[in-house]
Formats: C-alpha cells, structure tokens, sequence
C-alpha cells in the first residue's frame, strides 16, 4: 500500500470526506517494523503520511512519534485498547495504517499519554506498558527512540543512555531524528 492510499484512509478514517471532523486531541505515534531491513522505506512511508497528518488534519492523528520498534511480530500481543492495572494509567493501540506484514504506524492512546507532560515521559510510559506483552509475545526487539532536532537536557546520545539504562533489553544503540517537514532520518551515533 502506498503511503498516498495510506494517507486517504487516514482521511477518510478521520472523516474528513465529508468535511466533518472529530473532536479530539492529536496524540502520540509508534513505528513498528519488521526488521532493520525495512527501516528505510519505513521511514519514508511514515514520515510522508506524518507530514500529510500535520499538513492537513490538524487536531486529528497523531503529532509525535515517539520511536520505532524494530520486532518481527509487528503488533502482535500489543494492546489494542486502553490497559489499565499494575499501577499504571493505561494505554493501547487506537488505529493503524501501514504495509501488510511490513511495517506499521501506530496511533496509541490513553490516560497515561494525556497526562505525561512531555515526550520523554510518554516513551517511558510506552515502553512500561508495552514491554511486558512484548516480552510474552516473542521477546522485547530492539526500540529506536525518535527525538526532534533538539533534545530538552542534552544531546541525543545522553537520552539514548538513559533510556538504555532503564530498558537494557529493549532499547537499540541508535535514534532517529524526525525534522519539521514529518522527514524521518537514522544520524550517525557519535559516542
């Protein structure tokens, strides 16, 4: 599927084909892929179908991409509705839209997300719910954190080391930067 077909059922799932939009807030995003093989045309898919979201639905769909989860099983064993338990607000998977088996691009939702106050505590938050079912599933894989051009306390390779150091398992030994234009790039790690 093209990330132009993609980009009209966002559309149409927004219902915007009859120009009436829904009410509610913009929200957080979670690239999942199958392998590293398929990051590239991954990111480009995603990226163009973020920047048409942006463009053109503004209040609809997600506005951040929190990171990309390299796992072959995709969603599968995710929560595709608001968890809650164990302590944590809950969260899930609201919508999707991707390349059958390949890769896809996760709307999440939930208390959780909403009250988190900035994109590190809501990544956290992700990982916190989702590594558990991940981990039952088929096993963590490896997680690529998306930070914007600038990082608040620092440089990406600080947050890449803290977020390391909270999820050893899960977390992968690069970033992706996501530019203004919804443009996905893989910097190179400098240590």
């Amino acid at each position: 599927m093209t990330a132009d077909r993609i980009a009209q059922g966002a559309r149409e799932a927004a219902g915007l084909r009859s120009g009436v939009r829904p009410p509610r807030r913009a929200g957080s995003a979670l690239l999942l892929t199958r392998s590293r093989e398929h990051l590239e045309p991954a990111m480009s898919a995603a990226g163009r179908l973020l920047g048409y979201l942006a463009r053109f639905n503004r209040g609809c769909g997600p506005d951040e991409l929190l990171g990309t989860w390299l796992r072959p099983e995709l969603d599968a064993g995710l929560p595709a509705l608001p968890v809650r338990g164990a302590g944590r607000p809950g969260i899930g998977i609201r919508a999707s839209f991707g390349q059958s088996g390949v890769w896809m691009l996760c709307e999440l939702d939930g208390d959780g997300l909403h009250s988190a106050v900035d994109g590190a505590a809501r990544l956290r938050v992700v990982l916190e719910s989702f590594l558990p079912a991940a981990r039952a599933s088929g096993g963590a894989g490896c997680f690529l954190p998306v930070f914007a051009n600038e990082v608040a306390g620092g440089s990406p390779n600080v947050a890449l080391r803290d977020l390391r150091a909270a999820f050893p398992d899960a977390i992968g030994d690069a970033w992706l930067t996501r530019k203004p234009d919804g443009t996905l790039t893989l910097p190179e790690v400098d240590e």
